[in-house]
Parts: structure tokens; C-alpha cells; sequence
């Protein structure tokens, strides 16, 4: 089952015809989990999408250059997923704007005090995996969603948008740090030492 916690999938470099196209902005993620609420901060600009998991931990979504960089330990470690490996996705907007999506129009609803077009969403992942998704779209904020339901047999998965800001978020988000290793080499990877103390 997919949630925002962080799952794996394939994810293709191109963007198909019918993915969500979004415009830049930046938002708090939130999962509706097992009665728990699970925050994230997540930003998207142009095709790219950075989710910051923790303060230690985020996640840097590159289409174009076809790779994935997970930033650890406040980027001071990093690790490159590209091309046909699994690569790591955290939350649905990742799928939706990348994934062969059929989308089905429901009719249209108020969200969280928005006015939504709300479609009936079929994913397709490259590794054919189906997911189906009920998203509310806000018409006041360029279709950005504000609500996306991922159904799962008898159980619904819920993800919600909050302190949606229509704006394109600082470049510097979206730049890997230079010591990014490729997910080959992650054994190299270690903990920054901690200096001081123990004998």
C-alpha cells in the first residue's frame, strides 16, 4: 500500500500526455495514517518536486536529468538513484505527474474551503503497478490538489494540501549537493562523525 511514507516504484524520465501538469508552489503535506497525521513540507518547481521528510532527511525528484537524490544528515550525504532502477517516491503528486494516468471527471466539490474539480484518477506505474486515486483539485489555485484519496480495496489512504503558496520556491532547493555517490556506491555512505566525548 502507498502512503506518504516512502515506497518504492519505477519511475519513468518522460512525463506522459495525461500526468498532472502543476504550477510552481509549495505546500504542507499531509498524511492521514492509521488515525496519525504525518507532515511534510513539499515544493514543486517545473517538473522538479523536493519533499523534506525530517530536518535530516529530503527528497529531491529530477525528471529531466531522469534521478532521484535522497539527502541525509542535513545534505551533508547523498545518494543518486537514475534510469531503470527502483527508485524512491514519496507521496501521490510524485505518481500523478509522472506516472500513464487516465483521469475521469466526477463533478465538483468544496474542499477545505476550496472549489474543486474532483476526477477519478487511474495511475499506471512503469513497473504496472495500478493505483487509483480520487483527487480534488482546487480552481482557485490552478488545479493544485488539496485533497488526494488513494483507494485501496476497502481502505482509503488520505492525503491533504495545506498553506498552499503560489509561488516558484528558492532554485537552491532544487540543487543536489556536489558529494551526491550513485546508488552503486551507497556502502560508501556513513554518518558524519561526532567529535568529542567517550574515551
Amino acid at each position: 500500500m502507498l502512503t506518504a511514507a516512502v515506497a518504492i516504484a519505477m519511475a519513468p524520465a518522460a512525463l506522459p500526455e495525461d500526468s498532472f501538469v502543476l504550477p510552481d508552489f509549495s505546500a504542507t503535506e499531509i498524511a492521514h495514517v492509521r488515525g496519525r497525521e504525518i507532515k511534510y513540507k513539499v515544493y514543486h518547481s517545473s517538473s522538479n518536486f523536493r519533499v523534506d521528510l525530517s530536518p535530516e532527511l529530503a527528497m529531491l525528484y529530477m525528471p529531466a536529468r531522469d534521478a532521484v537524490y535522497r539527502l541525509m544528515f542535513k545534505s551533508t550525504q547523498c545518494i543518486e538513484t537514475k534510469g531503470g532502477r527502483p527508485r524512491p517516491v514519496s507521496g501521490p503528486l510524485q505518481l500523478l505527474s509522472e506516472s500513464k494516468v487516465k483521469r475521469a471527471p466526477i463533478g465538483t466539490e468544496v474542499a477545505d474551503g476550496h472549489s474543486c474539480k474532483v476526477e477519478s484518477v487511474l495511475v499506471t506505474a512503469a513497473d504496472g503497478t495500478l493505483y487509483r486515486f480520487k483527487v480534488w483539485e482546487a480552481t482557485d489555485l490552478n488545479g493544485i490538489p488539496v485533497r488526494v484519496d488513494l483507494e485501496s480495496g476497502p481502505s482509503v489512504v488520505t492525503t491533504t494540501y495545506r498553506d498552499i503558496k503560489l509561488q516558484t520556491p528558492d532554485p537552491a532547493l532544487f540543487k543536489p549537493p556536489v558529494n551526491c555517490k550513485p546508488f552503486e556506491k551507497t556502502y560508501q555512505i556513513a554518518p558524519p562523525e561526532k567529535h568529542g566525548g567517550g574515551s
